[in-house]
């Protein structure tokens, strides 16, 4: 899509979806040998990656906020920016010389800990 927005949208079963220039995804879930691609000036936006699915960020494309877990794989290339990503359990993530990669300001803490009501602790 170029100029579009989509919103909540699912790409699984060997599915893809193509975010181009001026292209936004919002809260795509790419699942089970799914696809997403993001290319020159296209943004996606909070994609969750499972089941050997991929996240391919082009020159100029931007991923925000992506989560690879379950085998899934985050592919950042020259000129790509993914930002605020999460790797888990399962995870790869392929960053490629010149290409951008910022953690996330806060990654949830692993902990087994729970405070005296029974509700997880909070990261200091």
């Amino acid at each position: 899509m170029s100029g579009g927005t989509a919103s909540g949208t699912l790409a699984i079963d060997g599915g893809f979806q193509t975010v181009s220039s001026g292209g936004i995804a919002n809260v795509t879930t790419v699942g089970d040998g799914g696809n997403q691609y993001v290319l020159s000036s296209g943004l996606a936006s909070g994609t969750v990656l499972s089941g050997n699915a991929f996240l391919t960020v082009l020159s100029g494309g931007t991923a925000i906020s992506a989560t690879a877990d379950d085998g899934a794989s985050l592919g950042v290339f020259s000129g790509g920016t993914a930002t605020g990503t999460m790797v888990l359990s399962g995870g790869f993530a392929n960053v490629s010389s010149a290409a951008r990669w910022r953690p996330p300001l806060w990654a949830p803490a692993v902990s087994n800990s729970c405070s005296p009501a029974g509700s997880p602790t909070a990261p200091s």
